[in-house]
């Protein structure tokens, strides 16, 4: 009898899994339990079923075209970041409860939850948040936007079985005219810059002949009065014996090659120095 009894038990059980990145619950015909079944192996019970719920943290990317002040339309991309959200058992019993139909084959996947209570909230906070900007501004703002959008997104989803870890903007796409607008006013950014570096260019290149200019003034200060020193001392030894022999000296060369009977024309004052054969 006990034999018997053992074996009908195992019969009436199954072996299941809960898989990397879920959890399980049981449901038996008194509905759902309470117990939360980690990855791993798991026993059910008759006619009992494994249900499971996805809890990896994804990042899933909303695309939005918005219409902003300026009535010019904003492509952009939003990546969110988000998980499933419970404390205990209690909750996560009653996400599935909620969701009825949507557990498809006794799964709950996350991309079901996102797109019922996620996605639609991001879509209509990241266009009330965008459409109050011109297109040329949502660039400066960038951040102020994004942060605006999280704030906004968390808060709704207070509440929900969702909530969001991290939202980002990405892949701006702005229309033509505004493009060609930051072109030009880059292209002019650019040419301003280039307009001032020339100018310190040349300012500098004035400065340096201008340093230049005042060192050849104090160098030629400094020559004309090491001339008039010299002239000075020069003066002072300047007189008509000194001159006399200077001028002798000058023109010995030419007595020393006047020979005999030779005529020689001197300064009337000068005496001229014959060497006698």
């Amino acid at each position: 009898m006990g034999l018997l009894a053992i074996t009908v038990a195992l019969m009436s059980s199954c072996n299941s899994v809960v898989p990397a990145g879920y959890v399980g619950m049981v449901k038996t015909t008194d509905g759902i339990q309470e117990e939360v079944l980690q990855p791993g192996h798991h026993t059910c019970w008759g006619r009992d079923e494994m249900y499971l719920v996805e809890t990896l943290e994804s990042t899933e990317t909303i695309k939005l075209d918005i219409l902003c002040k300026d009535e010019l339309n904003f492509a952009f991309d939003v990546k969110v970041r988000s998980r499933i959200n419970y404390e205990n058992g209690a909750d996560l019993r009653a996400i599935l409860n909620s969701q009825g139909s949507k557990v498809s084959d006794g799964t709950l996947e996350y991309e079901t939850l996102f797109k019922i209570y996620v996605e639609p909230i991001v879509d209509a906070t990241a266009r009330e948040m965008v459409s109050k900007y011109q297109t040329m501004q949502i660039s400066n703002n960038r951040e102020k936007i994004r942060k605006a959008i999280f704030d906004e997104v968390k808060k709704k989803l207070e509440g929900t079985p969702m909530e969001v870890t991290s939202i980002n903007l990405s892949n701006f796409d702005y229309p033509d005219v505004v493009t060609k607008a930051m072109e030009n006013k880059k292209k002019r950014e650019i040419d301003i810059e280039t307009e001032k570096a020339n100018q310190a260019l040349e300012v500098l290149q004035i400065k340096n002949r201008e340093i230049i200019a005042d060192l050849e003034i104090t160098v030629k200060a400094k020559e004309g009065k090491a001339e008039a020193i010299y002239i000075k001392i020069i003066e002072g030894a300047l007189n008509k014996n000194y001159l006399t022999l200077k001028n002798i000296q000058a023109k010995s060369k030419l007595y020393g090659r006047v020979g005999k009977g030779d005529k020689v024309i001197v300064d009337t004052e000068a005496t001229p120095l014959l060497q006698m054969k």
